[in-house]
């Protein structure tokens, strides 16, 4: 009797760690999941097609960094409209970057670092019992159709704004007459993965990997490719912490390696650091460069290391930045500049003094 009641103990204590070591999720189509942030914990709105990076990103930031961040997973449009009215949380993350750039231009997001790409497509059974080859079939009497709502999730919104007019006004009638709209990717993938539907349109990163699913791309969709970035929010209450954790899920030896083996086509990043250092070469004198250096230095948590000597012997050893005083230089000696900026790292900033 002792030893299965120490098995129970043992079991549900492995269980109680277990839950533990997983990241806070809300899931913002349930209106009845809540959480109360920790002080210090940031807040991530993230688009559902992202889950399974995001949440190892997540994962390696707390151990490296001993960070939480809270994940609240849902529809692109869902969680841009959460920000809107809440104004509150630290990031961003959408399924595609046209919301990113709405973000912006209603002053809901301070910046954003591109993280990678995805292509839209059909998903199907593994062995595609309906036979779909292409866009056509999605239009077939016989055949049910699951794809997002385009007012909710970013994939039916890129279908939408990517297809002819009459293109997708037949589909969605297809849809509306024998499949489903779903709020979030997904859900679209899961419908055709219980036989809920026949098939269903996703992002192919959605279903990387599924031995479950198989996919066939139509061209129509050639040109339905979403870049998936992150931003910073202006509502944020520590925009510092939240740009350095923005750069860990950009650096392509950190959150990147999340996204390439989930099936997503990432950009070239930096390698991982929540301070980045800058080199900058400088031919003027510190106290006339505060407004340059300072921002950088503070809020943005960038270490500048700056070297100051004559113009000729800096750009013999530019590598990040350079300044250069005078007119003369700027105009005479522009060619020798530039040949020597070409060894420059991919954030080079090349400027003048003055301007």
């Amino acid at each position: 009797m002792l030893a299965l009641a120490g098995c129970a103990l043992l079991a549900l204590l492995g269980f109680a760690l277990f839950k533990l070591s997983r990241p806070q999720t809300i899931d913002s189509t349930n209106p009845n999941t809540k959480h109360q942030r920790q002080s210090g914990e940031l807040m991530l709105y993230c688009a559902s097609g992202m889950r399974a990076p995001m949440q190892k990103i997540v994962e390696d930031y707390a151990t490296e960094y001993g960070v939480k961040v809270q994940l609240q997973f849902g529809g692109s449009n869902t969680l841009l409209s959460q920000i809107e009215l809440s104004r509150s949380g630290d990031l961003f993350l959408a399924g595609d970057e046209s919301y990113m750039s709405l973000a912006q231009r209603k002053g809901l997001l301070a910046e954003m670092l591109p993280l990678a790409t995805m292509q839209a497509t059909i998903v199907v059974p593994r062995d595609n019992p309906a036979n779909v080859q292409g866009f056509a079939d999605l239009l077939r009497d016989d055949l049910r159709v699951a794809i997002g709502n385009p007012d909710q999730a970013a994939i039916g919104k890129m279908v939408r704004d990517t297809l002819e007019k009459n293109q997708w006004e037949a589909l969605a009638q297809a849809v509306t007459k024998r499949g489903v709209f779903q709020p979030t990717v997904v859900e679209v993938a899961n419908s055709v993965r219980v036989g809920a539907v026949d098939a269903g349109v996703v992002w192919n990163a959605t279903v990387a990997g599924d031995s479950l699913l198989a996919l066939v791309a139509p061209p129509e969709f050639a040109k339905a490719t979403a870049q998936v970035a992150i931003g910073v929010l202006t509502c944020s209450s520590q925009p510092t912490a939240a740009l350095q954790f923005a750069r860990f899920a950009a650096a392509r030896d950190r959150g990147l390696k999340h996204f390439q083996s989930n099936g997503f086509h990432v950009l070239e990043g930096d390698r991982g650091s929540v301070s980045p250092e800058l080199n900058f070469y400088c031919a003027v004198h510190r106290r006339d460069l505060g407004f340059i250096i300072d921002p950088l230095e503070k809020p943005e948590e960038v270490r500048v290391d700056t070297v100051y000597n004559g113009c000729g012997s800096l750009t013999a050893q530019m590598k990040d930045a350079f300044v250069a005083a005078g007119l003369p230089w700027r105009l005479g000696d522009r060619a020798a500049g530039d040949a020597h900026a070409q060894g420059a790292t991919n954030h080079s900033v090349h400027a003048t003094w003055p301007p």
